[in-house]
């Protein structure tokens, strides 16, 4: 395995749940840390441990500010194209009894546009380019083409390998490859139960609001295409084993 440091820059609902069991895997306790919150500072920590001669893993909902700079360091995250990324969020959030809102998310009166008008939760608010970019302290509603294309600039210079939702099993493969893992086999863990049809007039609405991160998903897909259009016969091969594997892992609890 690579050794020296990873960094998974967790974007909330981007297939990250399952992943962090994948990385679970290959990186264990002794060898990983977990961040729950982007105001957590691990710059410190990550110097340090780009420094040492074994793999070391720091996950989570990172403030991919403090990442950069930091020598050898591998930075990967996951992304999701944004509109179905929004409505499997607020789905989400509704099945959460501990969460702000919740009895209203839950009432009649609840709407994705009425929950956009709370102007509280910046994770349905041009997301991505706030994870990527490191724009956690810009208000809610302000996200603008500079800081898109401060993110997309980052994209094509700063992180080392982006995976898509909708490509899961390419990704982990190429993934695997750059970090000398073994076949990341799988189970898909933390999939939103509960999601009512979104109406066109609601579409159009969550299109408009993240509109920076659907340019943003559109510059991390081409990236991705270029790369997975390079895939050798060996990772080719690699990923038709991992799909095979992947069904075993539903017949079977484990």
């Amino acid at each position: 395995m690579r050794k020296g440091l990873v960094t998974f820059v967790h974007i909330p609902k981007t297939g990250g749940t399952t992943l962090h069991n994948v990385l679970s895997r290959f990186y264990p306790a002794s060898q990983s840390l977990h961040i729950s919150k982007v105001t957590t500072s691990i710059r410190e920590e990550g110097i340090r441990r780009a420094q040492q001669e074994t793999p070391f893993l720091i996950k989570g909902h990172l403030n991919i500010n403090e990442l950069f700079g930091i020598p050898g360091n591998y930075i990967f995250t996951f992304l999701r194209p944004p509109v179905s990324r929004v409505i499997s969020h607020y789905y989400f959030l509704k099945e959460q009894p501990t969460v702000k809102h919740y009895a209203w998310l839950n009432s009649p009166e609840a709407s994705i546009e009425a929950f956009y008008s709370l102007k509280e939760k910046k994770d349905i608010d041009n997301c991505l380019v706030r994870y990527i970019g490191g724009e956690h302290d810009t208000a809610f509603g302000e996200i603008d083409a500079e800081h898109c294309e401060r993110a997309i600039a980052r994209l094509q210079n700063g992180v080392n390998f982006i995976g898509l939702q909708e490509f899961y099993d390419e990704s982990l493969i190429m993934l695997a490859g750059d970090l000398g893992w073994s076949l990341p086999v799988y189970r898909t863990k933390n999939i939103t139960a509960k999601k009512e049809k979104v109406s066109e007039q609601t579409l159009e609405f969550i299109r408009d609001a993240n509109k920076w991160d659907i340019k943003l998903y559109a510059a991390a897909r081409d990236i991705f295409m270029n790369r997975m259009s390079e895939m050798s016969s060996g990772q080719k091969r690699k990923l038709k084993a991992l799909r095979f594997a992947n069904k075993l892992t539903g017949l079977y609890p484990f």
